[in-house]
């Protein structure tokens, strides 16, 4: 979002708010000037489809729901050589029956806008990846030396009583693993810290040419003058 410092530099001419217009590509790049660095104040993420065949006239049976609930997630990377961050979308639907047939039609609706403020002082990569249902998981109870309560409040850690296994989410053809160091689960599956796609053939956005398969992203940012070597002086 905007800060009160952020919008005395703008008044001062110092610096200036944009936009840019993600979408239409699995991978988008912004900008970013030698002199300038900017700072990512908001995004408008809006709902889309990404399925193996046609939107419409899906025929709602078990097979076919199935594809259509393991495509509404989408993975947004933005990152540059400064930072990394990564969010994720759960896209939302809406289904009508078609009254010209025992099918239904799909529609994507609704769009999520999150404050941000990411700052980057070099080109900036968007990259999109699809990401349906988890890869095979196993439980197991939280180390000890690991943070949690015991049950009701919580699940519980390794060697109390009534502690309860949890699911582990780990890499495969799916999952990218995110390792958490030295606190395992298990020790043959590193726990994940964070819910994290890989980006690899079996997660590309396919159907671009398809309005509802490419997505749409808005992005607010301040582009600031100054050296972005420097940015703790220019701000």
């Amino acid at each position: 979002m905007i800060t009160p410092h952020l919008e005395k530099l703008i008044l001062c001419g110092k610096a200036s708010y944009n936009t840019y217009v993600i979408g239409g590509s699995e991978k988008c790049i912004l900008n970013v000037a030698n002199d300038r660095f900017i700072i990512i104040t908001d995004l408008t993420y809006f709902s889309q489809l990404n399925l193996p065949n046609e939107v419409n006239n899906l025929n709602m049976n078990e097979a076919n729901l199935q594809i259509l609930v393991n495509n509404l997630n989408t993975q947004l990377k933005i990152f540059s050589r400064k930072s990394n961050n990564t969010f994720l979308f759960r896209n939302q639907i809406e289904i009508a029956t078609n009254l010209t047939s025992t099918a239904h039609d799909v529609f994507p609706v609704g769009s999520v806008k999150l404050d941000t403020f990411l700052i980057h002082d070099q080109d900036v990569s968007f990259t999109f990846s699809k990401n349906g249902k988890n890869g095979a998981l196993v439980t197991a109870l939280s180390p000890s030396q690991s943070v949690g309560n015991q049950p009701p409040f919580d699940y519980g850690l390794q060697g109390e009583v009534g502690a309860l296994p949890v699911s582990i989410l780990r890499g495969d053809a799916t999952f990218q693993n995110v390792p958490a160091g030295k606190k395992r689960l298990d020790p043959g599956f590193p726990q994940s810290l964070e819910l994290m796609f890989s980006v690899d053939a079996a997660t590309q956005l396919t159907n671009l040419d398809k309005t509802f398969s490419y997505p749409i992203l808005n992005v607010g940012y301040v582009e600031i003058l100054g050296a972005p070597t420097n940015i703790g002086a220019t701000l």
